[in-house]
């Protein structure tokens, strides 16, 4: 499974509501029309709600799932044809075209606190708060990011559903962040996260409204894609789906 992020950054003059209406309503399912084209297995949009360190510029990160060399193969031949440029001229709506920025990701092996002292009776879809902290790594080394990462899941235990580190592959000097841990808390206390675990102190803690697009309206179906994320249930999906003023928080 091959994952790509994409940054989103609405055009100026544009409310956050106004950015959100457009992509939900109006971008997403343009893009769904083109789902053979694309080959997505999974398509997730995460909508920055709170920021706290470093500020960043952008509305919005997307998360999107391929196969394999084959369906990146396809996307980058329909980016390149002319029927993309319907969703081309989309963009230019609704985002700052000049500020996109959307790399490869691949996922770094970390340790979580052992089960036992887990919020186990708890699933991802049930409470959680979604989280990402974006950091520059330095240069430092994968498993230097990956000990620092368990750190932080090891200080949260028992409040970390599940938990993700993710690097940029072959990150351009521009890129805004090369590292990202994602977790899932059973609460909405975020700015518990102990970023003080961090060596470095050029970080950004985003807590996120995640957007999910049901499997079945993906390329193949009901895919799995357990070897890279979670597969979410049908709660899970539900509640990312539902405005955040509808869910569950205590």
């Amino acid at each position: 499974m091959r994952k790509r992020i994409s940054i989103k950054t609405r055009r100026p003059g544009l409310s956050p509501d106004a950015f959100r209406d457009h992509y939900e309503n109006r971008h997403v399912p343009l893009g769904l029309g083109y789902v053979d084209r694309f080959q997505w297995r999974r398509y997730v949009r995460n909508y920055v709600v709170d920021v706290l360190g470093r500020p960043v510029a952008f509305d919005a990160y997307t998360e999107f799932w391929v196969d394999d060399d084959a369906d990146d193969e396809a996307l980058a031949q329909f980016v390149a044809s002319p029927e993309f440029a319907a969703l081309h001229e989309d963009d230019a709506r609704f985002l700052d075209v000049e500020a996109r920025f959307s790399c490869e990701v691949v996922t770094v092996p970390i340790e979580i606190a052992p089960e036992g002292s887990r919020n186990a009776d708890a699933t991802r879809g049930e409470a959680a708060e979604k989280v990402t902290l974006l950091w520059t790594s330095d240069g430092e080394a994968t498993a230097e990011s990956a000990a620092h990462a368990s750190a932080i899941t090891t200080a949260l235990a028992g409040r970390v559903l599940d938990a993700t580190l993710e690097q940029v592959l072959d990150p351009p000097p521009t890129a805004p962040f090369d590292t990202l841990l994602t977790l899932f808390l059973c609460d909405a206390r975020a700015v518990d996260v102990p970023v003080d675990r961090l060596p470095m102190g050029s970080w950004s803690l985003l807590t996120l409204d995640p957007v999910e697009t049901p499997a079945d309206r993906l390329y193949g179906g009901a895919s799995d894609t357990s070897d890279t994320y979670d597969t979410p249930d049908a709660h899970d999906t539900a509640l990312a789906r539902a405005p955040r003023s509808e869910r569950k928080t205590g």
